[in-house]
Parts: C-alpha cells; sequence; structure tokens
C-alpha cells in the first residue's frame, strides 16, 4: 500500500506524512484484568460494536475563541470528576477532557452535545480512553490484578480501588512521581487512636487516685504536728496505703512500657527506682517510735509525689485528648 503514496507529484506532501502528523485520539488500554473480566463474561476477540462512544477522554469543540481549559472544567465536572484537561487545538478552540468514569463522560456528551454556548454550536463526543485502574493511576504496570473483576459498583465503576474512593471521604490515591519505587508512597498506618485514648484515661484515673492519696498523707502530717492525732494512730492509718501506691505507681509504669510510651516511661522510672529503693533497704513503712524524727522528710517525700502526680494528671490528660482527637480523624 506504500507504494501508491509515494506516486504523488513532488508539489503536494506524500499522504503517509500527512497521516503521520494527524492528531491521534488515545486508545483505550486494556490491562490483563480488563481481558481477564472479557473472558469471565464470555468475550473472545474484540469488540467493535460501540467502540466509538467508549472512553473516558471527551473531545469539546465549537467554542468561542479565548475559551480555556480551564473554563470547560468548570463546566463539565458537574457531570462527574475530571482528571485532566487540556487545550487540544487553538484554531478552531478544541478542549480536551479526562473524566474519572466513563459513565461520566457519556453522561456529558448526552448534556452538552448540541448544546449553544457563547452564541454558537457545542460538539461534544468521546474520543478515546486512558487507563483508569489503580496501577494506571500511580504509574505502575499492574499484572493479572483483580481489582476490576467485580460487579457494578455505585460509582458506576467495576474498579474496587473507584468504589472505595467514590464511597470513603477519608480514601485517596496516592500518586507516585516517574521513576521512583511506587512502595515508598504507600501510606502508613498511623498510630495511636483507641489504644492510647484508653491507656492515657485509665492513667489520667491513677494519677488523680495518687495524687489524693498524697494530699491525704499531708493532711495526717500536718494533723499529727498540730497534735490532732497520735503517732500510733498516724503509721497504722498511713501504712496501709503505702504499699497500695507503689504497686499501681509501679502497674502504670508497666504498662507505658509494655505500650511502647517512652517518654511516659522515662519520666516515671526515676520514681520507680525510689519506691524499689525503699522497699529493698526496708524503710518504705512509717515507723511510731521515729516518726517525729523523720517527719520533714516525710513531709518533703510527700509534697515532691504531690507535685509529680499533678502534673502528670495534667499530661496524662493531654495525651488522652490528643489520641482521641486523632481517632476522629
Amino acid at each position: 500500500m506504500l507504494h501508491s503514496f509515494t506516486d504523488e507529484t513532488d508539489s503536494q506532501p506524500a499522504t503517509a506524512a500527512r497521516l503521520s502528523n494527524a492528531a491521534k485520539a488515545p486508545k483505550i488500554n486494556l490491562s490483563p484484568a480488563d481481558r481477564a473480566l472479557r473472558e469471565a463474561n464470555g468475550e473472545k476477540g474484540i469488540s467493535i460494536k460501540g467502540a466509538s462512544s467508549r472512553g473516558n477522554v471527551v473531545e469539546v469543540s465549537g467554542l468561542a475563541e479565548g475559551t480555556t481549559s480551564e473554563d470547560v472544567e468548570a463546566i463539565f465536572k458537574r457531570c462527574g470528576p475530571v482528571t485532566n484537561h487540556k487545550l487540544s487545538r487553538t484554531d478552531p478552540v478544541t478542549v480536551r477532557l479526562t473524566f474519572k468514569f466513563e459513565k461520566d463522560a457519556q453522561s456529558a456528551v448526552k448534556k452538552f452535545d448540541g448544546q449553544p454556548a457563547d452564541g454558537r454550536i457545542l460538539s461534544v463526543k468521546v474520543v478515546g480512553g486512558v487507563n483508569a485502574t489503580l496501577g494506571g493511576r500511580l504509574g505502575v504496570a499492574v499484572g493479572d490484578s483483580v481489582d476490576v473483576l467485580m460487579e457494578e459498583t455505585s460509582s458506576g465503576s467495576k474498579l474496587r480501588s473507584d468504589d472505595i474512593l467514590a464511597q470513603g471521604s477519608r480514601a485517596s490515591v496516592l500518586i507516585a512521581p516517574p521513576g521512583t519505587d511506587p512502595s515508598e508512597y504507600v501510606q502508613a498506618p498511623q498510630r495511636g487512636g483507641r489504644g492510647r485514648g484508653w491507656l492515657f484515661l485509665f492513667s489520667v484515673l491513677m494519677a488523680a487516685g495518687l495524687l489524693f492519696t498524697m494530699v491525704f498523707f499531708i493532711i495526717m502530717f500536718s494533723d499529727l504536728e498540730c497534735d490532732y492525732i497520735n503517732p500510733i494512730d498516724l503509721c497504722n492509718k498511713l501504712n496501709q496505703f503505702v504499699l497500695p501506691e507503689h504497686i499501681a505507681h509501679a502497674f502504670l509504669t508497666l504498662l507505658f512500657l509494655l505500650s511502647g510510651q517512652w517518654i511516659a516511661f522515662i519520666l516515671n522510672a526515676p520514681l520507680l527506682a525510689f519506691n524499689i529503693n525503699k522497699i529493698r533497704l526496708g524503710n518504705h513503712m512509717y515507723d511510731a517510735t521515729e516518726i517525729f524524727r523523720t517527719l520533714p522528710s516525710h513531709k518533703k517525700e510527700s509534697f515532691i509525689k504531690l507535685g509529680f502526680y499533678l502534673l502528670s494528671f495534667f499530661y496524662y490528660l493531654y495525651r488522652m485528648i490528643v489520641a482521641l482527637i486523632a481517632e476522629g480523624e
């Protein structure tokens, strides 16, 4: 066939050259999964019927001079999300729009083709399609993906990824720049949420209980100084709270360690070591015969613990609020 094209006169360009310079409509890119879907439906070979109206790329012509692709996109996006728009020709003005879904491209043709606009008649037609699979959006090839092997979804697409994007307000597609590893652009799961929220809620309650315990200790020491209570009754009342206070704080510190809350663990570690050392030396209980001599040191210890538990309470409360907000997002 090509030898007949070369018989033309030298004054006219070769037909093959003219054909090679003509604008080509984008072709529908069928992935292996698309072909698998055709085979599952019993379709063999190629399908010609309706091929001219298939695709998600729409060409809009008959536009007034000075019309931009952004102007056209602003009107046509009423039919559905537009992923790309460009000015293909300026004389006459012609714009090509790429819809996210094929059904939206069909809707745009039905709605705007033949309609008057700026004193002219619009011509809207489907000129082809681009790969709408998840692999196509990421810029990588997806081999034998079952992403499309599903029934028609509420979004009008057979792609599971498109259905997720249509139904989930928080869903998004991460696009990897060309030449990069797409796995580096996979959104990492965020730490936090319900687990941390419950942990710090429990910590707030524990800190509040330890805080009131220290307040009780300080009040009792003040009563002893004012002779409102004798040393034996004081020691009997306080000693029953000493080990529970140490155990509660140790348990809370262990929870921080097991859950990987390193900041909270490091903050509580010195006090844990102090309590363990007191138990090891055997001077963690109050002695009625020595209480007046050791009263200043006991009061100082109680005030320091009171301040620590108070700061811990507000820190745990802050962390709980942050965790709950992260869970809500």
